[in-house]
């Protein structure tokens, strides 16, 4: 009876120890401010990318290592990928547990340098992150590393999604730029999610085009903003001067309605984020005041009337 027992203790460590695959995208706040981060399995290691924001934004390569016994995961973010100001690089030191409602990564990020560790009194900051997937993005530093040092594991991340590589087709070859492109424009995708929609606008309209102008609406202030075109990224970037930026945009008949959204990059000198629209819809003519910010967005909506 003795052995059993000691056979099932066993089998039920050696089990939690495969289950404790932390691979996917897990999502919550460090210190009260949202927080994602990604990982993928590799071995005993873990590759990945960090995204934050508040008081701007900051997505990091991430690396780190996960103890079984401990349960702790430790890493550190290892170059920037794009961020704003005040943007500092982090060691982690987080726990995994199960929960009713889920599996947590529980602990404290710290700054990672001598300096800003000075300048921070080397205070911790709280971090609490829970899994809403087990799908990973991939981001250029990540592809690198993965290609560099194999599939130990037999896991790689194609498509957004951590699938068996030995169920892959050879994966297309993306060029430095490409990677940066999709890295940004997943993570602009999740910033544009988690933020409130401000809507402008209703334009019911039968033109099969529209025309929106975008130019700053008062002091050229260094605002920078991205366009999307029905969670699609339309214009990335783009720089709200005082010389108009043109876009025309085809109306298919057969999509009922077309949302088109301004997210704030950042908020220039003069908070908020704004910029002077003046939409063109056949003979119709408009001009609305966007204002975008770091928690909502401006949306207009045009509904299509055949």
């Amino acid at each position: 009876m003795g052995f059993l027992f000691f056979l099932y203790l066993l089998l039920s460590t050696v089990g939690q120890c495969q289950a404790q695959d932390l691979s996917g995208t897990w999502e919550g706040q460090i210190d009260e401010e949202y927080m994602k981060m990604v990982l993928i399995k590799q071995g005993s290691t873990y590759i990945g990318y960090t995204y934050d924001e508040g008081m701007g934004f900051c997505k990091a390569n991430f690396l780190g290592s996960f103890s079984p016994a401990t349960r702790h995961l430790k890493g550190a973010g290892q170059s920037f990928i794009e961020r704003t100001i005040n943007h500092i690089l982090c060691t982690y030191r987080l726990k995994y547990s199960v929960q009713d409602d889920g599996k947590y990564l529980v602990g404290n990020a710290f700054p990672k340098s001598a300096v800003t560790k000075v300048l921070s009194m080397g205070l911790p900051a709280f971090t609490v992150l829970k899994q809403v997937s087990t799908n990973a993005d991939t981001t250029s530093f990540m592809f690198t590393w993965i290609n560099k040092h194999g599939h130990p594991t037999g896991i790689v991340a194609q498509g957004g999604t951590v699938v068996k590589t030995d169920s892959l087709k050879p994966a297309p070859v993306l060029s430095p730029a490409e990677l940066n492109k999709k890295a940004f424009e997943d993570s602009i995708k999740t910033v544009k999610t988690n933020r409130s929609a401000d809507t402008l606008s209703t334009i019911i309209t039968s033109a099969d085009s529209i025309v929106i102008t975008i130019v700053d609406n008062e002091v050229v202030d260094g605002d920078t903003v991205t366009v999307f075109h029905n969670n699609e990224v339309l214009v990335a970037k783009l720089f709200v001067s005082a010389h108009p930026y043109r876009i025309v945009v085809p109306l298919k008949n057969d999509v009922p309605i077309h949302e088109f959204v301004l997210v704030a990059n950042n908020l220039g000198s003069i908070p908020p984020n704004t910029a002077l629209l003046t939409i063109v819809a056949g003979k119709d003519r408009y001009q609305l005041k966007a204002a975008s910010d770091l928690n909502k967005n401006a949306v207009i909506l045009f509904k299509h009337r055949k």
